[in-house]
């Protein structure tokens, strides 16, 4: 690999000249780390085809240690980082270790003056405290983007670019198109059409109408291509406090359900909690019986992100669990061990790898161009 795009083409000639220098990724936390070694193979890869721009990559790995204290030492040195288009890679959710190894990364970066610093994130970090709720929480996302520019020093943050935020309003946060949204609601999409026998006997479900929104240009896009259309319904529900929520009705012709494959999609699923609900309504198994009669004949669960955190593993794996399949990208890694490995050995776990999607991000932005086309 060589910085500034060095390499020579296959006819001899110089590469296309960057005029923010070579690009360089750099692991955001030690765990991508392999991540960005495929990430860079790929883009190195496409380069090779005819009618690609070569585009060479150097990797720029921090190396974090403790001493006898327990307090966090860094090294990075300058190669691969000075004057370079530098990409930092990473994903949540957003634990103190995640950040905090974050801001280490890019206070490095900085002081090794990169010529442009970019922070690309699968999941936004604390993305779920973007509004203020009363008088006991102030919305956080602006209070991370402050610690992310102030990480950056001198040589500032260009650019964030976010994978399918969980509110809109992320992309106010920082300067004017600073946060940058992507979305693979569309490859998330077609990959569930992929695995239904019988597209139309497929029941489009939403946990809320901001999901519903969501998906609707991907939605428009499929039913233009395939030449079919969607039914869907969406949950009806009544916020109790600002972490529970009670599923009171369906908003939709509860007859569209009947005898379909219901799959729900979200950007993202946590615990879990609400998508039982809604499963076991969907199911006809929940006291709320707001079908009566419309049951699905099957019911799935579909995201981009799997945080799965808390009680998710227990609910997906116990007996009697009304969700007979998940599909999630693997924005944020999951285990492959424990409930989930076994889930997806046998079936009921499918992970779309967003690893090509990552590469196309990394070169478009380092060739400047329009990353708000990939939804």
């Amino acid at each position: 690999m060589s910085p500034f795009g060095s390499a020579r083409t296959r006819d001899g000639s110089a590469p296309p000249f960057n005029r923010v220098g070579g690009l360089s990724l750099v692991p955001g936390t030690p765990s991508f780390q392999p991540v960005v070694e495929s990430v860079a193979r790929l883009i190195e890869e496409r380069g090779r085809r005819p009618g690609e721009r070569l585009t060479p990559v150097d990797i720029a790995t921090p190396d974090f240690s403790r001493r006898p204290s327990k307090e966090t030492f860094v090294r990075l040195g300058g190669r691969h980082v000075r004057e370079h288009d530098v990409m930092v890679i990473t994903t949540g959710p957003g634990t103190d270790q995640m950040l905090m190894d974050l801001f280490w990364t890019l206070s490095y970066v900085g002081g090794r003056h990169a010529a442009r610093i970019t922070l690309i994130t699968g999941y936004f970090p604390l993305c779920r405290s973007d509004k203020d709720e009363g008088d006991t929480e102030l919305t956080m996302p602006p209070m991370l983007m402050a610690l992310v520019e102030a990480a950056c020093g001198a040589v500032g943050l260009h650019r964030w670019i976010c994978v399918d935020p969980h509110s809109e309003q992320i992309s106010m946060v920082g300067r004017p198109g600073q946060v940058t949204p992507v979305y693979l609601t569309r490859r998330v999409l077609k990959h569930v059409i992929s695995l239904v026998p019988d597209p139309e006997r497929l029941c489009l479900v939403f946990p809320d109408d901001s999901a519903r929104k969501r998906f609707d240009t991907a939605r428009g896009a499929i039913e233009l291509e395939m030449g079919l259309t969607f039914p869907d319904v969406t949950a009806l529900k009544r916020r109790l406090s600002a972490t529970e929520t009670k599923i009171v009705g369906i908003v939709g012709d509860p007859r569209l359900v009947r005898g379909r494959i219901a799959v729900m999609f979200d950007d993202e699923i946590a615990t879990a909690g609400s998508m039982m609900k809604f499963a076991r309504v969907l199911r006809g198994t929940d006291e709320l019986k707001a079908l009566a009669g419309n049951e699905a004949a099957d019911v799935w669960g579909a995201a981009t992100h799997a945080v799965l955190c808390g009680e998710a593993e227990e609910r997906f794996t116990a007996a009697g669990c009304p969700i007979s399949k998940l599909i999630v990208t693997d924005t944020i890694p999951l285990p492959v061990n424990g409930g989930f490995g076994r889930m997806q050995h046998n079936g009921r776990l499918q992970i779309i790898s967003w690893i090509e999607d990552l590469a196309w991000i990394c070169l478009t932005h380092h060739w400047g161009g329009n990353l708000r086309e990939i939804r």
